[in-house]
């Protein structure tokens, strides 16, 4: 096949051919084409967005084989490691004969021996095992991998480099930076086979002593199970018959309380065969009745839906200390959190110095033009000279000013104002903001618009200065406060999908 009938692409694979360096037993320069793309299981775990999945993996590959390809000749991409198929399937533990079951006693102590017992048996499985008989894995033709990149964007540059070398017929050998780093192949690797295949003395004795020791565990275990169980009354209150007798006599209490127990279930309720018919019918019309009012239950809904209903307009307020998830970028939940919303702070002001457009399908929309109004450092201006009223404090005079502060002076106009503060609507609420007591008490206004379920941003709003003589606002001044409704039905399923979805600014 000449390298202009290759494609670059099949079924989504990206296809990348590797040079096969020339061996002594086959002295000819060889083409291996492997097929990559993203990584896309039935199952998706926290590794599938930084994985790649492999096709037709050479025999002899190993992880270090994968690392030196990526580094080496595709973005330098940074492999963390690498998943064979041979791995991905589970192989069953040695099955080892487990205690008796154990009657259920009031301590409740069945789940504290069962996991002593699996402890047990987790150390035999690693301290009996026999060494492997091979020191590299071959795997067959045609396989498949995983590569585990150390992030999302590695994986994203190795798969662009891969698809950037295909495209341009770079050429790549297989195993290049790898000789004398893994286990050698050929003769050798049979050479190692057999001296894996016997191994020393020492190491058989340590395998057969760490089973026999496991096994002896086992046992005593089994022992006191069964020596337990001949003490304890079962649930009708009898005792367990086993081979070696009773040790000790159980108790008295215990046998006539479960016997009690077992007579007050029982009874003679179902000895009659009339009885039974009886039961059956009962059931089965409660049945029945239940699938009435589920049916007429749905039918109502069908009806209902799309009317008008008075006793689902009554939306429920958030409490502020529950806004956390909700707000991000927060200067002081313990400042901003209010009973009934969350205080939200100055970041920025801006004036207009464009007009803008609106029509009804938003394909002539304009956004008006922005600048924004720096702040300054002021280093005293005059208050009013009355403060809020409390009602164990008089009023008292106040000349003191702003001192070294960020400060902007807004004269008598109309603004447009920026928060720190970035909200994620969820799709059963929707917010809406008012201004604060003392903004209007100061001789301003703020209005904005209705927060829809599912936005994501910033937050803003128009300023309206009314006081003919200014108003002085700090950075982080706390100017407006958000409520959070919870809605009667939710969402439509999909939200808010504006342009000023997931916006970091106004």
């Amino acid at each position: 096949m000449t390298k202009s009938s290759i494609p670059l692409e099949i079924s989504d694979y990206l296809i990348l051919p590797l040079a096969l360096r020339p061996l002594a037993a086959f002295p000819t320069l060889a083409t291996h084409y492997l097929y990559l793309r993203q990584h896309a299981p039935k199952i998706p775990t926290l590794d599938t967005a930084r994985s790649l999945f492999i096709v037709n993996v050479p025999i002899d590959a190993t992880e270090l084989h994968f690392r030196y390809l990526f580094a080496n000749h595709l973005g330098n991409a940074r492999v963390e490691s690498v998943i064979f198929e041979n791995e991905r399937t589970s192989t069953p533990k040695p099955q080892i004969a487990t205690p008796v079951a154990e009657p259920k006693s009031k301590k409740g102590n069945n789940k504290k021996r069962k996991r002593g017992e699996d402890k047990v048996v987790e150390e035999y499985t690693e301290a009996s095992e026999l060494p492997k008989t091979w020191d590299r894995e071959l795997h067959r033709s045609g396989s498949t991998a995983v590569v585990v990149f150390v992030d999302k964007a590695s994986a994203e540059a190795g798969l662009k480099a891969a698809r950037k070398a295909a495209k341009e017929g770079t050429k790549m050998h297989w195993g290049d930076g790898v000789e004398g780093k893994v286990p050698a192949l050929g003769s050798a690797r049979y050479l190692a086979h057999h001296r894996l295949t016997y191994p020393s003395h020492s190491t058989l004795l340590s395998s057969v002593n760490a089973y026999m020791t496991t096994y002896s565990a086992l046992e005593t275990s089994r022992a006191a199970a069964a020596t337990r169980a001949r003490n304890e009354p079962d649930e009708d209150g009898f005792i367990t018959v086993t081979r070696g007798g009773r040790t000790g006599p159980a108790r008295q209490e215990e046998a006539q309380e479960k016997a009690d127990k077992q007579k007050e279930k029982k009874g003679l309720e179902d000895f009659y065969r009339f009885q039974s018919r009886e039961k059956k019918k009962e059931r089965a019309g409660e049945l029945v009745r239940k699938f009435q009012e589920d049916r007429e239950r749905v039918r109502k809904m069908r009806e209902g839906r799309g009317r008008f209903r008075p006793n689902l307009t009554h939306s429920m307020i958030i409490p502020g200390h529950l806004l956390s998830k909700l707000i991000t970028n927060v200067r002081s939940t313990n400042v901003q959190a209010q009973p009934c919303g969350f205080d939200l702070t100055l970041k920025r002001v801006r004036n207009w110095d464009a007009s803008g457009t609106l029509d009804f399908s938003n394909k002539r929309r304009i956004v008006a033009g922005t600048i924004e109004i720096p702040f300054l450092k002021t280093q005293h201006h005059k208050e009013s000279s009355h403060q809020p009223e409390q009602a164990d404090k008089a009023p008292e005079t106040s000349v003191s000013g702003i001192t070294n502060c960020d400060c902007v002076f807004l004269a008598p106009d109309a603004y447009l104002v920026g928060f720190n503060e970035h909200v994620n609507v969820p799709l059963d609420m929707m917010g809406q903001l008012f201004a604060r007591s003392s903004l209007w008490r100061s001789g301003a206004l703020l209005s904005a618009g209705v927060l829809d379920s599912g936005y994501r941003g910033a937050l803003g709003g128009i300023l309206q200065v009314v006081n003919p003589y200014g108003i002085y606002l700090e950075r982080d001044a706390r100017l407006a406060q958000v409520v959070f409704s919870e809605m009667a039905e939710g969402g439509d399923g999909e939200g808010y999908k504006g342009i000023y979805q997931g916006s970091l600014k106004l």
